[in-house]
């Protein structure tokens, strides 16, 4: 747990706002407000007494520092929530109050809410991968001919193209992007199985509330309950993980690009970015530094979200909230290096190739060594065969 300044350093004010108090509360009075909804159209209460309760499902009207306090002797938030909404419908229509969350119970709203969250998330996520495949792919047309030393065992090995390295980023975001959405398609399901996991207050009118309900928040329907079934969410982690990790590669071969002694790929320069308290000569990889950061947070969350998968019987004894704890921090991680990879950083990674790349192969030209069977024309006849052998990719 951080404040927002140490918050910020791994996230996005957009992702901290999805996943803020009153977006986690809006979510869970979402879900209340659909299953009233669903219950009325159904016939298993009045539709006034859901218009009463749809009514009060504003998160402004809630005490959010309340709703923290008491979720501590309650051992979760659902049941302090459940209350200040009875209260709120009992104000307009007493009678209307006893209908409040029937049916349902507390990981029925906590689960839906959060899933929510996830799918409003990954809407703002789908827009910045898109821009920077795009970006990555002008980049790597670009430098389709831009020859550079490539490095094997952070040695130098034989000429490559800085585009070859550039497509190869690419490639490997599309391709988590393509399992991510997958693994998404599968975990955004309603979670509604009151007391036991199969909606017996509900009786014989179950299936078709589950149904409307599912339909209103525009969620799937799952073939059978899931909150005590963890692997939807846990393949969705880890998706989301090894983005995290490949966004973690680019930055990994920009720093290393960057250092002076290499100089070949630089961030782009700009007053106030990337100086040193100390050294005022540096330019420093920040956005490197910061997104090579968050990356290490993110590979233990799929751990934290599957260390409940084994979970006990009907509801779990160790902490019914736990897997949340992991999964909104790895949202915000990987919109964090999206942020650190924007399409007008990513532009400008080439900035230094031409002139100094070049000049590179020229003194590991100069440094053949006879001892590994190399001459002086190796890299040369190397960058020859670059030439005739250009790596062609899916664009």
């Amino acid at each position: 747990m951080a404040n927002n300044i140490f918050r910020r350093l791994t996230s996005t004010p957009t992702m901290m706002a999805v996943f803020d108090d009153v977006a986690l509360v809006q979510a869970m009075l979402d879900f209340e407000r659909a299953l009233a909804t669903a219950e009325a159209e159904n016939g298993v209460i009045e539709t006034a007494a859901a218009g009463f309760i749809g009514s009060c499902c504003d998160a402004s009207y809630f005490d959010l520092d309340d709703l923290s306090e008491q979720s501590v002797p309650n051992g979760t938030v659902v049941v302090p929530l459940v209350r200040q909404l009875t209260k709120l419908v009992a104000d307009k229509d007493k009678a209307a109050s006893g209908w409040v969350h029937y049916g349902a119970t507390s990981q029925d709203v906590i689960d839906t809410a959060m899933v929510l969250q996830l799918k409003n998330a990954l809407s703002s996520l789908e827009a910045d991968i898109r821009r920077l495949a795009s970006a990555l792919n002008s980049l790597a047309d670009r430098n389709e001919n831009t020859v550079m030393i490539g490095r094997t065992l952070l040695q130098p090995a034989v000429p490559i193209t800085f585009g070859q390295k550039v497509l190869g980023w690419r490639s490997a975001i599309l391709r988590n992007w393509e399992r991510i959405e997958t693994a998404g398609s599968e975990s955004f399901v309603l979670q509604l199985g009151g007391a036991a996991g199969n909606l017996s207050a509900l009786g014989d009118k179950a299936v078709a509330v589950a149904e409307t309900c599912s339909k209103a928040l525009d969620l799937r329907l799952p073939d059978s309950v899931w909150h005590v079934h963890r692997d939807r969410l846990v393949a969705f982690c880890s998706s989301i993980a090894i983005l995290v990790g490949s966004l973690g590669k680019i930055a990994t071969d920009v720093s290393l690009l960057m250092q002076p002694e290499v100089g070949e790929v630089f961030e782009p320069f700009e007053p106030g970015r990337g100086g040193s308290s100390a050294m005022p000569h540096k330019r420093n990889p920040v956005g490197c530094l910061t997104a090579l950061t968050a990356c290490g947070p993110e590979f233990g969350n799929p751990m934290i979200v599957g260390d409940d998968y084994a979970t006990d019987d009907l509801a779990e004894v160790r902490a019914s909230n736990s897997p949340w704890d992991g999964t909104p921090e790895g949202m915000a991680l990987v919109e964090f290096l999206n942020e650190r990879s924007t399409t007008e950083e990513v532009l400008d990674y080439d900035i230094a190739l031409d002139s100094r790349a070049a000049g590179n192969i020229i003194v590991h030209r100069n440094g053949g060594d006879d001892r590994y069977g190399t001459t002086d024309d190796d890299l040369y006849q190397s960058i020859a065969e670059v030439d005739r052998v250009r790596w062609v990719g899916p664009r």
